[in-house]
């Protein structure tokens, strides 16, 4: 009964108006559109012309606003396309992920520029991954940039060990160096004296990484003989420990500081 009640208003309003029919052309009949007329070939189907739309037909065709211009090129290319995504975020198919919030071109420069310097090695391993693969170009970037973080730290905090691993880079940069020229070379005399050259370098580098393992067990030993003192200390200490802790959990300990 309500749905009646309620169709009744809504069936008794008039339609919206139909939209205005062509003029009349030679050949067309009172009839549907599309029916032969009584004077001519059969007519064409009468089509109602679509409205332009708000920006502009399909294909470039004219509307109330130019479309939008391409995203410029930029160093990363345009954010979430095929070149790359802005703020962070990964790009398309293919291409390079947005650069993270800690990078800037001058972090990148310093990183470069350290790693050709110190570790050649590492640097062209780097502009290699730049190129074949960039989605991966900012992890090894900052993979780089906190072994170098690591290494300053080092440097303050144990110089011996820091002069150490650098003697070891400039050591293993020589030997490549060396092994290319020998995988190239068909003088046997040359590869003789390079195979001679290269045994020494290996010898004391061999050394070198030999001392970085003492003083890394010499100080294992510090550490465990302090472990060792503490470790006696609380087995001396142990009814006091256990008071202690006990009144701090019932919250009678009154003597803290």
């Amino acid at each position: 009964m309500l749905l009646g009640c309620l169709a009744g208003p809504v069936l008794a309003q008039p339609g919206p108006p139909m939209p205005p029919m062509p003029p009349d052309q030679p050949g067309m009949s009172e009839g549907e559109g599309g029916e032969p007329g009584l004077g001519g070939p059969p007519g064409e189907p009468w089509k109602m012309q679509a409205p332009k739309r708000q920006f502009g037909e399909p294909g470039g065709g004219p509307g109330k606003f130019p479309p939008k211009p391409p995203f410029p090129k930029g160093p990363f290319g345009a954010p979430g396309g095929g070149g790359g995504g802005g703020g962070g975020a990964a790009g398309g198919a293919g291409g390079m992920a947005g650069p993270p919030p800690w990078f800037n071109p001058q972090i990148e420069d310093t990183i470069l520029r350290t790693l050709k310097e110190h570790d050649p090695g590492r640097f062209e391993e780097v502009q290699r991954i730049r190129f074949e693969k960039p989605g991966a170009y900012f992890e090894v970037l900052k993979d780089a940039l906190h072994d170098m973080e690591q290494l300053e730290r080092l440097k303050d905090k144990d110089p011996d060990e820091f002069n150490r691993r650098q003697r070891e880079k400039e050591l293993h940069k020589k030997v490549m160096e060396l092994v290319k020229e020998y995988r190239k070379q068909n003088d046997d005399k040359r590869k003789t004296e390079i195979t001679s050259d290269v045994r020494k370098l290996l010898e004391e580098q061999f050394d070198v990484r030999q001392a970085s393992r003492e003083a890394r067990i010499q100080r294992l030993e510090k550490e465990l003989t302090l472990e060792k003192e503490r470790l006696g200390k609380r087995k001396a200490s142990k009814q006091l420990i256990i008071d202690t802790h006990f009144k701090d959990m019932v919250g009678e300990n009154d003597l803290r500081w």
